[in-house]
């Protein structure tokens, strides 16, 4: 392998390693844009006990009726 083609291999291999760092990147500053787990937390949380409550007003006031 000549010199020429090693300098070439390995400037492909730096773009590569360029682009995947970009990738990285993005990817990171998706995650620190999501919600944070104890927000998620909550809400799955409140969200059961509001159709908790719900399913328990649903069958009292159909025996009541």
């Amino acid at each position: 392998m000549s010199v020429e083609e090693q300098v070439a291999r390995n400037e492909t291999a730096i773009e590569s390693l360029k682009v995947s760092e970009d990738r990285q990147w993005e990817i990171i500053e998706a995650i620190r844009k999501r919600l944070p787990v104890w927000a998620t937390l909550l809400i799955s949380l409140l969200t059961g006990a509001v159709f908790s409550l719900l399913t328990v007003l649903v069958i009292v006031c159909r025996d009541g009726i």
